[in-house]
């Protein structure tokens, strides 16, 4: 029964210290509910259900609604760029 218990609570830890790192080096601007401090504190004061609840609901979307990323390939301006010399202004 002791190594049970023992096996669960370093599962906990370990669930804990890495919900912990996601939500301090997570976007602040993809984080939900609230602030990323409180996320972090209720991880750490309430280390498993802290942590789930940091799975379920803290973490945002992928991007925000309305950002569209361009790869630079596709970039017209970026793509305009490369013909110039460097140290020039493509719009000048």
């Amino acid at each position: 029964m002791a190594r049970v218990l023992l096996g669960v609570a370093i599962a906990i830890v370990v669930l804990m210290v890495f919900a912990a790192a996601d939500c301090a080096l997570f976007d602040k601007r993809r984080i939900r509910a609230m602030p990323k401090v409180a996320w972090l504190v209720v991880i750490v004061l309430f280390p498993a259900f802290g942590a789930v609840l940091w799975f379920v609901a803290g973490r945002g979307r992928a991007l925000p609604r309305g950002v569209r990323v361009i790869a630079p390939d596709d970039d017209i301006d970026f793509l305009r760029g490369l013909n110039q010399p460097r140290g020039t202004d493509p719009s000048e």
